[in-house]
């Protein structure tokens, strides 16, 4: 049982650093980043922290606006979010170092890298949800959120990260005054991961997961 626990808790590394590496790719790609990566990569352009850095600080500012919402009912399972946000933040800057010397030319390149970028998130988000061991900050407020209004999942998720690409273009205009690394890739990300993530699930349910629980 506890072979299949660390083996668990590895699934929820390897998601965490396949998502990671997928926003690094996807803003290599130049056509606009994940929604949920926009304000800190801006954030990053504007003040001396690095990408992943700024990742790492808005997910601690996501788990104080859990505590917020939540006070006395904010539980243990709720501080174990801390313990992802270094990882996520730390594979975020990783991939940047591993891309660092990549050049696209090619509008065509770029859609190649965007596709693979939405590929290894998707595959991320799965393993992290398969892993049934942690949740990463930005889920675990939207999941708060819907408890508290009593509005579906999906439907927080979806008002969240519109919130969030509305964020990232005031900060965007202001700083730089234009709309920059928000674009087409934005929106095609944020229309395929749910998809992408029902694929893999197809996937894995044909080999059998459920050995990883018992």
């Amino acid at each position: 049982m506890k072979r299949k626990l660390m083996l668990r808790y590895l699934i929820f590394l390897v998601g965490i650093f396949l998502m990671g590496l997928g926003i690094s790719m996807n803003v290599k790609s130049g056509l606009g980043t994940t929604p949920i990566s926009c304000v800190p990569l801006l954030l990053s352009k504007i003040l001396p922290f690095s990408f992943g850095t700024m990742a790492f600080f808005f997910s601690i500012f996501f788990i104080f606006i859990e505590w917020l919402i939540l006070r006395k009912d904010f539980k243990k399972e709720h501080y174990s979010q801390l313990i992802v946000t270094p990882f996520f933040g730390f594979f975020i800057d990783f991939g940047m170092f591993l891309l660092r010397d990549i050049n696209l030319e090619t509008y065509m390149e770029k859609m190649l890298i965007l596709l693979l970028a939405c590929l290894l998130i998707a595959l991320g988000i799965y393993f992290q949800v398969i892993a049934k061991v942690l949740i990463n900050s930005a889920e675990g407020l939207v999941y708060v959120i819907a408890e508290k209004t009593k509005i579906r999942f999906g439907n927080v998720k979806i008002m969240f990260d519109s919130s969030l690409v509305v964020l990232g273009i005031i900060i965007s205009l202001l700083a730089f005054g234009k709309i920059q690394d928000i674009g087409e890739g934005t929106i095609i990300v944020a229309i395929a991961l749910g998809s992408l993530v029902k694929v893999y699930k197809k996937i894995f349910d044909w080999i059998g997961i459920d050995w990883l629980y018992k």
